[in-house]
């Protein structure tokens, strides 16, 4: 079966661990389980990060 196509486009990314904490990341349920957590713990509101985006983009488009 397919997986589900993400709601924004993943990027990879690289974190340090541990063989232990690695083993310990995927008994809690692996990249999934992490990024439920990331979304149930943010501290900003959504607009946040889409504030931040479009600022970036502008001031990609400006260097160029």
């Amino acid at each position: 079966m397919p997986r589900p196509k993400p709601p924004e486009p993943l990027k990879p990314r690289y974190i340090r661990l541990s063989d232990k904490q690695f083993t310990i990341l995927n008994h809690l349920g692996g990249a999934d389980w992490l990024r439920k957590l990331l979304e149930k713990k943010d501290p900003f509101p959504k607009q946040y990060y889409e504030r931040i985006k479009n600022i970036s983009e502008k001031h990609l488009t400006i260097k160029n």
